[in-house]
């Protein structure tokens, strides 16, 4: 069984974890690839309405969706944007202290390709599921590893290379195994998680916690071109709200209806940022509700949690580089481990044919002996 989930379905199962892999620093590589997305690193706050001022300027007809905050030092702000022209949103880099435009990028930028790549491989509906049920496979491919290598706690240091080909990789196999052991067991249970979360959504009323939206009473004394509150007196309030507050996205109404939701993170660990929310209205800046993720639910947490667990982007460029490095040996894992199990049928499949030789000699041995003479 082991054998069989590692290589009857090692080459999706590569895509798949390679994808995943490189979309952990999916954000790094596209500062490498994209000017525009590099600014001299530095503090101070992010001026939220120089950014939506310059980019409303730039683009008058478009729809701001959000603004977002700079993913690391050197990096650029961000806004999303809507345009009549495309279907796809499209982005705006600003710089995040004076708010100067630097550059644009379509939507599909090489972090969102590899995101969704690894999400559903560019295939309606049944791709979430496709993926997602790889973590079952893993799940099996965990538990028959454990069972398969005996003793496997005192394989961390232990690591055969002088006997052959075979061994040397199977060797490398049951060490990346040991020591990865815990990666691995975390992709499987989120994977499963994803799966599980998708047949809620498509067979259940379940659904993420949306923001409020307000009635014509809250919006009877405002007209239907009133401007935007200011943005930077809208973060300004959040961290009020909760001080701890690291603003890392400002969502924009879609409609009069809507309200402005400043998102981030907090001391609450391992959670995304929609997890901690400060609503206000989108007119006057009054605050409408506040969110935080130590007043979810264990089960709504556990919602936001999946996703920093998956990625491992919730500690930095620190937490990111571990989840790179070891997805980087899950990979090797099952091309090592699709050879040596391609090895095995093969030599399995040798013997059988030699047995099946050796098992007509005595027969053949038994005729001749039939039509010799004796004495």
């Amino acid at each position: 069984m082991h054998g069989w989930c590692g290589f009857l379905l090692s080459i999706l199962l590569f895509v798949i974890c390679l994808s995943g892999t490189l979309a952990v620093v999916g954000h790094e590589i596209d500062w490498l690839l994209n000017p525009d997305m590099r600014v001299t690193p530095g503090s101070g706050p992010t001026a939220w309405s120089a950014i939506h001022r310059n980019v409303r300027a730039l683009h008058p007809e478009a729809q701001v969706l959000w603004l977002g905050a700079p993913v690391g030092a050197g990096f650029a702000a961000e806004a999303v944007i809507r345009r009549h022209d495309l279907k796809q949103p499209w982005r705006v880099y600003a710089d995040p202290r004076s708010g100067e435009i630097q550059g644009e990028a379509s939507w599909l930028t090489a972090q969102r390709f590899l995101r969704d790549f690894h999400m559903y491989l560019f295939t309606p509906y049944w791709g979430k599921y496709i993926v997602s049920v790889f973590g079952l496979i893993m799940a099996v491919s965990v538990v028959t590893g454990i069972i398969v290598y005996r003793k496997w706690w005192k394989g961390f240091f232990t690591w055969e290379r002088k006997r052959g080909a075979r061994i040397l990789w199977g060797g490398a196999h049951k060490l990346l195994g040991v020591w990865s052991l815990w990666f691995v067991a975390l992709m499987a249970i989120t994977g499963t998680w994803y799966f599980a979360e998708e047949l809620l959504f498509d067979f259940t009323d379940f659904a993420y916690i949306g923001t409020p939206t307000l009635d014509d009473q809250q919006l009877s004394a405002y007209g239907a071109a009133a401007p935007l509150a200011d943005l930077d007196t809208v973060a300004e309030s959040a961290r009020r709200e909760i001080p701890s507050l690291r603003v890392a996205i400002i969502r924009l109404p879609a409609s009069n209806k809507d309200v402005i939701s400043v998102q981030g993170q907090t001391d609450a660990i391992l959670v995304r940022d929609r997890a901690n929310k400060v609503n206000f209205h989108p007119f006057s800046g009054d605050l409408v509700s506040v969110q935080l993720a130590q007043d979810l639910s264990p089960a709504r947490r556990w919602v936001d949690t999946a996703d920093p667990l998956h990625f491992g982007d919730f500690g930095g460029m620190l937490s990111k580089l571990i989840w790179f490095g070891f997805g980087l040996a899950l990979n090797a894992m099952i091309l090592t481990g699709a050879w040596l199990y391609l090895r095995r049928v093969r030599r399995l499949a040798e013997r059988s044919e030699v047995a099946e030789a050796l098992d007509g000699i005595p027969d053949e041995a038994a005729a001749a002996a039939e039509v010799l003479p004796h004495g």
